[in-house]
């Protein structure tokens, strides 16, 4: 080979070191979309929510219980897509409470009961509720929309209770 070849050859390879064969637009879509946490915090309009996490309610008023979703970042947006799963502890169809359901190999299993959808309208679709039982535990899901950012995410389960009440 000759001089002149080999130089020529050295000052290809080194034009060509900077440049990458990927287009740039196709490094972007090959990241992947970060995901953003969530939380799903319940509210009840009657009773007061005790050290537990349980709510004490009398026995003869119904409760609105109320999901939001918000981020867990320092902002706290309200999530405004997606679905809320509104899930009762039960077995052989009874009611039972939350930490049958809570504990591993327990009796107890979650059950979908509603299901509402989150909407720029209506972040947060409410619950009525009148339950004849004594104890009966609560947990929400939130579903994030098809190709949204947002994580899936458990609220804490909950009681209502009715043999606590104020």
């Amino acid at each position: 080979m000759s001089h002149r070849t080999l130089a020529g050859l050295i000052i290809a390879v080194v034009a060509s070191a900077g440049q990458s064969s990927v287009q740039p637009s196709a490094l972007a879509e090959a990241a992947p979309t970060p995901t953003v946490a969530v939380e799903v915090v319940v509210t009840a309009s009657t009773g007061a929510l005790n050290p537990a996490g349980d709510f004490c309610i009398d026995a003869a008023s119904p409760v609105t219980l109320t999901p939001q979703v918000r981020t867990l970042d320092q902002n706290q947006v309200t999530v405004t897509e997606g679905t809320i799963v509104w899930q009762n502890c039960v077995h052989q169809g009874g009611p039972l409470p939350k930490t049958t359901c809570d504990e591993r190999g327990g009796p107890g299993r979650w059950q979908n009961e509603v299901i509402d959808f989150l909407s720029v309208a209506d972040p947060t679709p409410s619950l009525n509720t009148f339950q004849a039982a004594q104890v009966m535990g609560w947990r929400v899901e939130f579903h994030p929309a098809r190709g949204s950012v947002f994580e899936r995410a458990t609220s804490p389960s909950f009681n209502l209770d009715r043999t606590c009440s104020p």
